[in-house]
């Protein structure tokens, strides 16, 4: 065992030469919304992190990411923040589509002990709730499904279209008189 024991009063003690461990560390909280997309949810991770930081964190800090489900939940814990006078920063995104939505929390640096009481109850982030892309197609199955349209519309002969579709049949749709498109074949010409 490395170190001196002695004895302090009626207490025996050790000595070290390791450093002690703090059981409160400074810890840099952060809470987003899990109701944004991947890439949002990251940038908007960022922005909280180092608008609640003064850039002079010491080696050792304890960073944690809380999520909350959506916008509201995000509103409630702020208002707990504010109430209980935790020095927070609010991240607000400005451009559309989320025009001044509150984002991302982030919380001032601090002993730990000193913020776990209020935020204790929020979970650990784990991930955004939505898929990387929602209801997007890839460019290259976006260009296919736009080209399946394209054959379906015009790709067929006029034998192939519905029936009955702008003909002598279905009475009021084409205007009296001449076709609009008149083609005519060289021997109409000539004769």
């Amino acid at each position: 065992m490395s170190g001196a024991a002695f004895r302090y009063g009626s207490c025996p003690a050790l000595i070290s030469a390791r450093p002690v461990e703090t059981s409160d560390p400074i810890t840099h909280y952060v809470v987003v919304r899990t109701n944004l997309p991947p890439g949002v949810l990251a940038a908007q991770l960022v922005h909280a992190a180092g608008e609640s930081s003064d850039g002079t964190l010491k080696e050792g800090t304890f960073a944690i990411v809380l999520g909350v489900s959506n916008e509201d939940a995000l509103i409630r814990v702020r208002a707990r923040l504010s109430l209980a006078g935790v020095d927070h920063v609010a991240v607000h995104e400005p451009d559309a589509p989320y025009r001044g939505a509150l984002m991302a929390i982030g919380v001032r640096p601090a002993l730990k002990s000193q913020l776990r009481r209020h935020l204790s109850e929020l979970p650990l982030f784990r991930g955004s709730s939505l898929p990387e892309s929602t209801n997007r197609k890839s460019p290259r199955k976006r260009k296919r499904w736009f080209i399946s349209i394209l054959r379906r519309l015009w790709g067929r002969s006029s034998a192939d279209r519905a029936p009955g579709v702008m003909t002598r049949e279905v009475g009021g749709l084409n205007p009296p008189g001449p076709s609009i498109c008149t083609h005519s074949s060289e021997a109409e010409r000539s004769a």
